[in-house]
């Protein structure tokens, strides 16, 4: 395969993505600007997702599955294995669901080529519903290094997986894909990677890329609520450790109480039934951060509440 200087890779993972992974590689063809490759990591589908995914690496050369660690373990192995496959110097990752615009590698191409000395590079993506249907873009409120950063650990998603392109040894420096987490995988990477003060661009211009909201299944939520806990747990101390960071103190003790409310809540509003091992797991996360034990204890009365109405 010959590429031109300056192209992109687009690592995407796939698990059972029969019903909407055609849609999504016929748009990744349909781009005005050639200049990319695109690695498919297979999480050990069962459906016909590895048939497509053969059909359109033999009608296009730059599609092709990704020959490192062939037996991934979750969406975040699968995106390391592409990773580490890529040819580019510049890395994207689509999900197996999601498109992009037919001018999307293009104007990437063409804002990478001016700015080349960035970390990762922001476009513009809106969601849609299962059907298609245009609901709402993804917006920034504050562009700042903190305010970036705590809309992230509050959960106020300012970007989402596609929206960047990430300068490919800025990945590798800060460790990739961090493969313990399940759910609110972009989310801790946008976390660590912030954390790290990288040279940043959000880009204003059109919409370039389609993230679909489907309907979490009961696995997911369930992911979702230990990957909540487990933002605490890695990056608290991380950040009000850190010597940088330390200046932002109290906006961040904030922020990470907003993201405890919203671990909590999410449990108590989406779950029918406990869940005894990450109640242990939070109240245990809690302590490790030093929460105050009056704070800790209001927290397990809540937990107590709603166990009893159970």
């Amino acid at each position: 395969m010959l590429y031109a200087p300056l192209f992109i890779s687009i690592v995407m993972p796939t698990y059972n993505a029969e019903k909407y992974l055609f849609w999504t590689l016929t748009s990744i063809i349909a781009q005005s600007n050639q200049c990319w490759e695109c690695i498919l990591v297979d999480d050990g589908s069962t459906d016909d997702t590895l048939k497509i995914s053969r059909y359109f690496s033999k009608i296009d050369s730059r599609i092709r599955l990704s020959s490192v660690r062939p037996n991934c373990k979750g969406a975040n192995a699968c995106r390391n294995a592409g990773l580490s496959d890529s040819l580019s110097d510049y890395v994207m990752f689509m999900d197996a669901d999601d498109s992009i615009a037919p001018h999307c590698i293009a104007e990437r191409i063409l804002i990478l080529s001016k700015n080349p000395n960035k970390d990762l590079i922001v476009f513009n993506t809106l969601m849609v519903d299962e059907k298609g249907k245009h609901l709402r873009p993804f917006s920034v409120i504050d562009s700042s290094l903190k305010g970036l950063v705590c809309a992230f650990i509050q959960h106020e998603i300012p970007w989402q997986t596609m929206s960047p392109v990430w300068k490919k040894k800025f990945l590798e420096k800060i460790g990739a894909w961090d493969e313990s987490y399940k759910r609110l995988q972009d989310v801790e990477l946008n976390i660590r990677a912030l954390f790290n003060q990288p040279a940043y661009l959000l880009v204003e211009g059109e919409i370039d890329s389609y993230y679909r909201l489907t309907k979490l299944s009961e696995e997911k939520k369930l992911n979702a609520l230990y990957g909540f806990t487990l933002l605490l747990k890695n990056h608290y101390l991380r950040f009000l450790t850190d010597s940088y960071w330390k200046k932002q103190e109290d906006e961040l003790i904030e922020s990470f109480v907003i993201l405890i409310e919203r671990n909590l809540k999410f449990y108590i509003d989406g779950f029918d039934q406990p869940v005894p091992d990450w109640e242990l797991f939070f109240i245990e996360t809690l302590r490790g951060i030093s929460m105050a034990e009056d704070d800790v204890s209001h927290l397990i009365g809540i937990l107590a509440i709603f166990n009893n109405d159970e």
